[in-house]
C-alpha cells in the first residue's frame, strides 16, 4: 500500500464488513474499498481467514456484495480498459482470488454459495457508473437484454483481462482472420463454414451488454487503448454455430507466435507479438491466480460438479485459445536463466511466471475430455459445435499436428527437463538457474502424449534419448519423491509401447549424470535398463519390470554391467517367487532373458555370458509341483517369524503349477545354457582356468546359435492405453497447493488428500 494510514483504512473497511450491514447502495464506502491502494502481500495478510469466514457467517450479504461488485468493477474495467483504472483493477482481483476459496471450501448445496454464483446481475450492479466507454469494447450475448450469472461473469472477465491493452498486453491492431489474411491452406484447416459480421468482435466478457457508449477518452487523461492503426471496416469472422480454435488476434500472444503454426499469418508469423514484456508480468501473474483459484473447486469437493471450471474450459470461453497458446508458449519457450551467462539469473528471473503458467495449464487440461468432435477421428475438422460441452484446452491440444509446432514442443520440453542434470553438471556451483517445477512439466508432457502427433514426431523425427537422460535422472534423484517417479514411470510406460522409442534407444550414451549408477559404456538401453532395476528393487511397482520386457526384444548390445544387474534383479524375485506379485515380476524378467537371446543374440555376449554366470537361478526356477509346496511352506515360515505374513501368496491350489509353468518359461534360456555352458567350462579349463573376462566374450561372439533355439516366440509388448485417473488430480493440485506463491487455500478443509496442519 501506499502508506500505513491507507494500510489501517483497508483493515478498517475490512472489520465493518464483519461487524456491519454495508448496504449495496452506499457507493462511497465502496468506492473508497476499491481505490485503496493495495499489494497482494498486504491483501493476503490483512483480509485473514478467520476474517473472510466470520463475514460469511455473521454478514453474508456483505460477502455476496464483495464478490458481486468486484465481478462488476472488472466487467467496467473490460468496457472500459483505461490505464487509470488498473489499480482498482488489482484490486478487484486481489480480493476475489481472496475470498473465493472460502466460498468454494463450504457445500456446493448451500443455498448461500449458490445465491451468488446464480446470481444474475446487470449494469445496476456497478458501483461507480462510468460514462466514457469504449464502443468496441461492448459486450454481446445471444440475449443482450439478459443478464449473466456471476459465475460466468467472473470467469469471463478475467479471461479478457488477460489480454487487456496496457495492462497485461501491448496496443495491438485489431486485425481479424477473413480470405484475404489467411491462406488456402489455413483457410482449409479452418474450414470455410462462416458468416461475415461487420461489427469488430468485442474484447469484453461475454454476458453483460451495456446500452449507450461514447467514443471520448477521460477527462483525466486517461490513454484510448487501442491502436489508431485498426482497420474499422475489416470484417470479422464468426462461425454460424461452431468456435473457431484459431488464436485472434494472434498478435495478442504473450510469447513470440511460434504457435500457432506460421501458416496463420501470411508474413510467415512474423507480426508482433506482446512478448513476455516485464512491466506485464506482475499483473498476469494476478489474474493467473485468479483463475487457478477458480479451478480448484476438485480440491475441497472431488466428486461434485464445479461451477467454475466448465466455463472456463467451454468453447464459447472468451480468449480461450489465446489463453492456451500464450501459456504454452510462455512454457516451452522459456530459458533457464544463466543458460548461456554463467550466474545471469542474478540479474532477473522469470521462473514465477513460468511456474504459474504450468499451474493454471495443467489444472485446465486436467478436467473432462476433448471435445467430441475429435473423439471420432476427423482429423481436419475444427468446427466445435456449441453443443459440445467437451474441454477447449484438450482439443486445442490434441489438434497441434504441424511440424513446426512439433519441432518447438519437443525442444522445449527437452530444454526444461535437462535442466535437471545440466544445472548440476557446471564447473561453477550454481551457475546455471535450477528450476523448481519439473513435476509440473511432466505432468504437461503426460497431457501431450495424449497426441499421435506429438508422439509420431518425437518418436520419428525428434531424438526422444533427450527426455531418456533427465526422466531416468529425476527417478535416481535422491529427493526424488514417490510421486515423480511415478509420473516418469507412466511416462516410460506410454513410450516403450511404441517400437520407435526401442530401436531409438540403442543410441550411444555420452552423457555424464549426477547419480550413483555404476559407470558403464554403452547404449541409452544401459541407462534405462540400470535405472529400472534400481527402482524395481527397491518398489512393489511392476511397471519398472514391465518397461524392461518391453524393450528387451530391440537392446542390440547391453553393457556387462547392466546385464549382470538384470540377473541380480532376478535373483532378487526368485528368491521372493512366493511373495505377492514375485512370481509375475520373475516370468517379465525371463521373458525379457528370453527376447535378448531369442532376437539379438549376434550382439548380446555380455549377456549371455551373464545368464551362464547366472545359471543357477534358472535352475532354481524349474520347479516341480512338491518344489512349489515345499518352497511356499518355506517361504511361510520366513515371513512369518519377520512380521510379514501378509506378503505371503494364497497358497497354492491345484491350478497354481499350471499357472507357474505358465509364467517361466525357460525354453529358450535352457537351450542356450545347455549349448553353451559346457563349451565356456571347456574353454576356461583349457586355459589352466586362468581367463579374462574379455576372453570369455570374445569367444562367445566367435559362437552360434543356429538349429539351437526354437521357433522365434512372438514379440509381447504391453502398451499403457490407461488415463492416469484420480491419482494424477491428487498430484497435480497436490504440486500446486505446496508451491503455490500466497496462502490460497486453507489445508485443513481441503478433502481431495490429506494435509498436515501441523495442529
Amino acid at each position: 500500500m501506499g502508506s500505513s494510514a491507507s494500510r489501517d483504512r483497508f483493515l478498517e473497511s475490512l472489520n465493518s464488513l464483519a461487524t456491519t450491514a454495508v448496504s449495496p447502495e452506499d457507493s462511497d464506502f465502496w468506492d473508497e474499498l476499491w481505490k485503496l491502494p493495495t499489494t497482494s502481500t498486504e491483501v493476503f495478510s490483512t483480509f485473514t481467514p478467520a476474517l473472510i469466514r466470520t463475514i460469511r457467517s455473521d454478514q453474508f450479504n456483505n460477502l455476496e456484495t464483495l464478490f458481486t461488485q468486484a465481478t462488476a468493477q472488472m466487467c467496467q474495467i473490460v468496457e472500459t480498459p483505461y490505464n487509470i483504472y488498473f489499480d482498482q483493477a488489482l484490486n478487484c482481483v486481489r480480493v476475489l482470488t481472496r475470498i473465493t476459496p472460502f466460498l468454494i471450501e463450504i457445500d456446493p448445496k448451500h443455498s448461500k454459495v449458490h445465491q451468488i454464483l446464480s446470481k444474475q446481475i446487470d449494469e445496476m450492479c456497478f458501483s461507480v457508473p462510468i460514462q466514457n466507454k469504449n464502443p468496441n469494447a461492448s459486450i454481446d450475448t445471444e440475449d443482450e437484454d439478459d443478464p449473466q450469472p456471476l459465475a460466468l461473469l467472473v470467469v469471463h472477465a478475467a479471461m479478457h483481462m488477460l489480454f487487456l491493452p496496457q495492462f497485461t498486453t501491448d496496443y495491438y491492431d485489431e486485425e481479424t482472420y477473413d480470405d484475404e489474411t489467411l491462406d488456402d491452406e489455413t483457410l482449409e484447416t479452418l474450414e470455410t463454414d462462416v458468416t461475415v459480421d461487420d461489427t469488430v468482435n468485442s474484447e469484453a466478457p461475454e454476458g453483460l451488454k451495456k446500452k449507450g457508449s461514447h467514443n471520448s477518452p477521460p477527462k483525466n487523461g486517461g490513454k484510448v487503448p487501442f491502436s489508431s492503426k485498426k482497420k474499422p471496416s475489416s470484417p470479422s469472422v464468426k462461425f454460424s454455430d461452431a468456435t473457431i480454435l484459431a488464436p485472434n488476434p494472434p498478435s495478442l500472444i504473450w510469447s513470440p507466435s511460434v504457435i500457432p503454426s506460421s501458416a496463420l499469418l501470411k508474413d510467415g508469423g512474423k507480426k508482433k507479438s506482446s512478448g513476455l514484456e516485464t512491466a506485464y508480468t506482475p499483473n498476469r501473474l494476478e489474474v493467473l491466480l485468479l483463475l487457478l483459484t477458480l479451478s480448484s473447486e476438485p480440491l475441497f469437493h472431488p466428486k461434485t460438479e464445479s461451477k467454475y471450471l466448465p466455463i472456463l474450459t467451454s468453447q464459447n470461453c472468451p480468449n480461450a485459445p489465446l489463453m492456451f497458446y500464450s501459456l504454452l508458449n510462455t512454457v516451452l519457450g522459456y530459458t533457464p536463466s544463466s543458460s548461456s551467462i554463467p550466474y545471469g539469473s542474478a540479474f532477473g528471473n522469470k521462473s514465477e511466471i513460468l511456474t504459474s503458467s504450468l499451474h493454471l495449464l495443467n489444472a485446465l487440461l486436467s478436467y473432462g475430455e476433448p471435445c467430441a468432435i475429435l473423439n471420432k477421428g476427423i482429423d481436419k475438422q475444427v468446427k466445435v459445435s456449441s453443443k459440445d460441452r467437451g474441454n477447449i484446452y484438450s482439443t486445442l491440444l490434441l489438434h497441434m499436428s504441424n511440424d513446426a509446432d512439433m519441432k518447438f514442443c519437443c525442444e522445449g520440453f527437452t530444454k526444461l527437463l535437462n535442466n535437471a542434470h545440466l544445472s548440476l553438471n557446471t564447473y561453477m556451483p550454481l551457475s546455471i538457474e535450477r528450476l523448481e517445477c519439473f513435476e509440473e512439466i511432466l505432468t504437461l508432457f503426460w497431457f501431450f502424449l495424449r497426441n499421435d502427433n506429438f508422439k509420431k514426431y518425437i518418436l520419428e523425427e525428434h531424438d526422444v534419448n533427450k527426455i531418456v537422460v533427465p526422466l531416468c535422472y529425476l527417478m535416481l534423484e535422491e529427493n526424488s519423491n514417490l510421486d515423480m517417479v511415478r509420473i516418469c514411470t507412466l511416462i516410460l510406460l506410454k513410450l516403450t509401447g511404441e517400437r520407435e522409442f526401442s530401436v531409438g534407444l540403442n543410441r550411444p550414451f555420452n552423457t555424464h549424470l549426477p547419480t550413483s549408477l555404476p559407470l558403464f559404456q554403452g547404449s541409452h538401453c544401459d541407462l534405462l535398463v540400470l535405472t529400472m532395476c534400481t527402482k524395481a528393487q527397491k518398489s512393489d511397482d511392476p511397471s519398472f519390470v514391465v518397461i524392461l520386457a518391453n524393450i528387451s526384444s530391440y537392446i542390440m548390445s547391453l553393457s556387462l554391467v547392466a546385464s549382470s544387474k538384470i540377473m541380480s534383479l532376478l535373483k532378487f524375485f526368485a528368491e521372493r517367487v512366493f511373495w505377492k506379485g514375485s512370481l509375475e515380476k520373475v516370468g517379465w524378467l525371463i521373458e525379457a532373458a528370453n527376447n535378448i537371446v531369442q532376437y539379438q543374440w549376434s550382439g548380446n555376449s555380455a549377456f549371455v555370458y551373464a545368464c551362464i554366470r547366472g545359471k543357477a537361478v534358472f535352475e532354481r526356477m524349474n520347479l516341480s509341483a512338491q518344489d512349489i509346496a515345499e518352497g511356499w511352506l518355506k517361504t511361510e515360515r520366513k515371513l512369518i517369524a519377520a512380521g510379514k505374513k501378509h506378503l505371503l501368496i494364497v497358497q497354492p491350489g491345484e491350478g497354481y503349477m499350471e499357472i507357474f509353468k505358465q509364467t517361466i518359461q525357460l525354453n529358450t534360456v535352457e537351450r542356450l545354457l545347455s549349448e553353451l555352458a559346457p563349451k565356456i567350462d571347456k574353454f576356461a579349463s583349457s586355459t589352466s582356468g586362468v581367463v579374462d573376462e574379455q576372453d570369455l566374450l570374445d569367444y562367445i561372439k566367435t559362437q552360434t546359435l543356429v538349429g539351437i533355439l526354437p521357433v522365434p516366440h512372438a514379440i509381447v509388448i504391453r502398451k499403457y492405453e490407461g488415463g492416469s485417473g484420480e491419482w494424477l488430480r491428487c498430484y497435480l493440485w497436490g504440486v500446486v497447493f505446496l508451491k503455490v506463491k500466497w496462502p490460497v487455500w486453507d489445508g485443513g478443509q481441503i478433502r481431495l488428500f490429506k494435509v498436515n496442519t501441523g495442529d
